[in-house]
This record gives C-alpha cells, structure tokens and sequence, in this order.
C-alpha cells in the first residue's frame, strides 16, 4: 500500500487546481454595511432589484451548480408584513416555476389576488409600521446556469404596499431609543457538478 502526500495539485498549465466534481471551486461575496434607503415605486408586486446588492461569478464549467446566500436586514415605511425575495439571473427571476399558475396569476403585477413567486418571504416583528423594528430575511438558491461565462445575481424584494420605503440595515430612526441595525450580504459558491 502506498501513500501519496502533496501540497497542492495544479492542471498542466500549472495555473490552477483541476476542476472536481463535488467541491468548492470558488466563492464571491459582497457585504454592505452602510445604511441606506430604496425607494420602492407605485407599482405593487413589481420585483425591485436591492441597489449595490449583486454578486459577478464566472464558472469554471458549464456543469456548475451555484448556491445562492444572502441576509438582508431592513425596516419599512409601510403597514404591511407582506415582503418578498429572490434572486436575479442576468435579469431573469429565479423562483418557484409557477407551473400550478395561469398566465394570468402570473403578469401583469399589481392586483391584490396575483399570487407572487419568490424565494423568501420575510415578516416584520408587528404588523404596523413601526419606525424603530427591522426584520430579517435569509434565502438560498441553488441554480445551474449551464455556462462559463461571467454571471450577475441581484437580489430584489417585492411589496404589496404604494410607494413606501425600505430602509436597508437600519430602523427608519437610527438615532431613536430602541432602534436597530444590521448588515447584509450576499454570496455564490460555486460547486463542481
């Protein structure tokens, strides 16, 4: 019986370790720690990209599996607890399919009986708006984008409430007794597959 032992092993080119079914081959990451705000518009149920929250990875197969993580802690201006997240592809939402939905469950947005698809739906601690709670949603994806070259995920939120705003790691009153704050961030692991 023999025992192989190295320090690393790289591809012939000698610019890297070989890919391999199963393992880790790279994470990106972004985690925003400042305070700020979006604006979410008048159209309910719309799917908003969070500003500055995206991740670029480029897999080193077509054949990659890439999970999906993030944390989002916010408040709100709004009465309702009725939030939604998810996850962006180049533009294109990554979600339940809606294969039980007819098309017209699922566009045109913004009528209180379309059923909304996402990842996460996140809850507010009461179920007014209170400018001093914030909440916290945590999702995974895993997706299969089936290419090598670069990828951009952005995370958005949905709302049924008009025009209110969503206060990103932070109450509405940051300097008010009681108030909170947080951070967020977001990443992708790539995993051979």
């Amino acid at each position: 019986m023999s025992t192989l032992r190295v320090g690393t092993i790289t591809d012939l080119a000698g610019t890297g370790s070989p890919y391999q079914k199963g393992s880790v081959i790279q994470v990106k990451y972004y985690q925003l720690i400042d305070n700020t705000t979006l604006n979410y518009g008048s159209q309910r149920n719309a799917d908003v990209s969070i500003p500055n929250f995206q991740i670029v990875i480029t897999p080193a197969s077509t054949n990659s599996i890439i999970k999906l993580d993030a944390q989002f802690t916010f408040g709100h201006t709004g009465n309702n607890r009725d939030y939604l997240f998810g996850f962006l592809r180049d533009g294109t939402k990554l979600a339940n399919s809606g294969s039980d939905l007819s098309a017209s469950d699922l566009v045109p947005p913004g009528s209180y009986i379309t059923r909304r698809r996402g990842i996460m739906p996140a809850y507010s601690s009461i179920s007014i708006n209170n400018q001093n709670v914030m909440s916290v949603a945590s999702y995974t994806y895993f997706d299969t984008p089936a290419t090598t070259s670069p990828v951009t995920y952005n995370a958005f939120v949905s709302s049924y409430d008009l025009n209110n705003t969503i206060f990103i790691n932070c109450a509405q009153q940051t300097t008010s007794i009681g108030s909170e704050s947080g951070t967020s961030w977001i990443s992708a692991t790539e995993i051979g597959g």
